[in-house]
């Protein structure tokens, strides 16, 4: 072995056990840097165009982009997540209180109405009532503990919020000499470059925008008709409702089906119709047209394949996977066209040669 080949084993494996090393050390701060980066690329279009208005100022522009995001995303979250902080507290003590002295607690008044329902399947009344007691019980306790834990990493979730939001300006104004420096250093073809990068910046995009777009209007649709039947909390479902419209084919369903299943056991027949109809059709609409427009088409991504990368993604990575899977099934297929198109006349002529070789 030569010497300028053993300098060249030593500088790799120094290379790789660095940055593996480096991203050890980053690793409680990669969601941040993903979303900063995800949300960087979403904004991209808003921040050029600043920066054309403003004649190249991108300390200005990026400022500006920024404060905008914060407006746009960041206030609205939290006031939305106080208002469903608030809603939690107040429904899971409806459920343990009396509304007057001496009534029992109006999840057993609940379950009273509903044992009539129960009664031909051979239910006793009072087995259900003393399940309710159990499980409202056990649920008393792990809420109490997901409070303080709630409690305990918010310090942690604002800190990676700053650290996101900072990020968003270097994104912003380096953005561009970073994603040519990356691709410098990527052994690929330029062409090929060219090609991963602008399908990761697509589908990103798509994602993000056409699935946000899908859950804020099943979270808003469902949210709003649970508020017009009587239903208590409906910020609180409107944003579950928003986080289950995120897995295509189920969605504000997994809210609205049983709400209005229980409304009709409890006597509210035509109201729990209309949340099962409004449910079947949302979910039924969006999913039939609105999801492949926003997000199979643009992506240029099969339906299936959409499916399975979210499910997959958020199985794998959690809430981020829903961005993550797609995107790496984007690659995916993109990397086999790739492949396809440099090496298939290569691989038929090996396997011609060969077999006229008699091998």
């Amino acid at each position: 072995m030569q010497f300028t080949q053993i300098q060249q084993l030593v500088f790799i494996f120094l290379l790789l056990a660095t940055t593996i090393v480096f991203l050890w050390m980053l690793g409680s701060f990669l969601f941040p840097i993903f979303w900063a980066m995800v949300i960087a690329l979403v904004f991209y279009p808003l921040y050029e165009k600043l920066e054309t208005r403003w004649e190249g100022r991108k300390n200005l522009a990026s400022i500006s982009t920024v404060g905008i995001i914060i407006l746009l995303v960041v206030i609205p979250f939290f006031l939305v997540g106080g208002m469903v902080v608030k809603e939690s507290f107040s429904l899971f003590q409806s459920l343990q209180t009396a509304p007057k002295s001496g009534e029992e607690p109006v999840f057993l008044q609940y379950a009273s109405t509903m044992s009539a329902y129960l009664e031909p399947f051979n239910i006793d009344p009072e087995t259900t009532q003393n399940w309710l007691r159990e499980n409202v019980a056990n649920l008393a306790e792990t809420a109490g503990t997901s409070i303080l834990s709630y409690g305990q990493s918010t310090i942690h979730f604002l800190a990676k919020l700053a650290i996101m939001v900072y990020l968003l300006f270097f994104f912003f104004k380096y953005g561009r000499p970073l994603c040519d420096k990356f691709t410098y250093y990527l052994p690929l073809k330029t062409s090929h470059e060219t090609r991963l990068i602008q399908r990761f910046t697509d589908t990103t995009r798509a994602i993000v925008q056409g699935t946000l777009t899908i859950a804020l209007l099943q979270g808003l649709l469902g949210g709003l008709i649970l508020w017009m039947v009587g239903i208590s909390a409906p910020v609180l479902w409107g944003v579950l409702m928003a986080i289950l419209a995120i897995i295509p084919a189920l969605g504000a369903s997994l809210i609205l089906m049983p709400a209005g299943f229980f409304l009709i056991i409890t006597g509210s027949v035509w109201q729990g119709v209309a949340v099962m109809t409004v449910g079947i059709l949302l979910v039924g609409l969006v999913d039939e047209f609105l999801r492949p427009l926003l997000v199979g088409r643009r992506a240029k991504i099969p339906d299936a394949v959409v499916l399975l990368a979210t499910t997959g993604g958020i199985a794998s990575f959690g809430i981020t996977g829903f961005v993550i899977g797609p995107v790496i099934a984007a690659f995916c297929l993109s990397l086999w066209n790739i492949f396809g198109e440099e090496y298939r006349e290569y691989l038929l002529d090996e396997v011609a040669i060969n077999t006229n070789n008699g091998v």
